[in-house]
């Protein structure tokens, strides 16, 4: 290879590692062991005390439970 393209794949190189620190610095890695034990507590799909009761697929999964989603007019 001549020195030219010696430059170019280290340049290729350079330019790649430029824009990866720019995007670790925007946008950090985050631990998924992190985001998993937050949302254990805090996520859409918790079941504890403070849970909220806002979505019915859940709840029709119940047995008997259909019956008392359905209001009779």
């Amino acid at each position: 290879p001549t020195v030219v393209e010696i430059f170019i794949y280290l340049g290729t190189i350079g330019f790649f590692m430029t824009l990866f620190l720019v995007f670790a610095k925007v946008a950090p890695v985050i631990a998924l062991a992190e985001v998993k034990s937050i949302l254990k507590t805090a996520g859409d799909q918790y079941i504890g005390a403070g849970a909220k009761h806002g979505h019915h697929e859940e709840e029709t999964s119940k047995p008997g439970h259909y019956e008392t989603l359905i209001k009779p007019q």
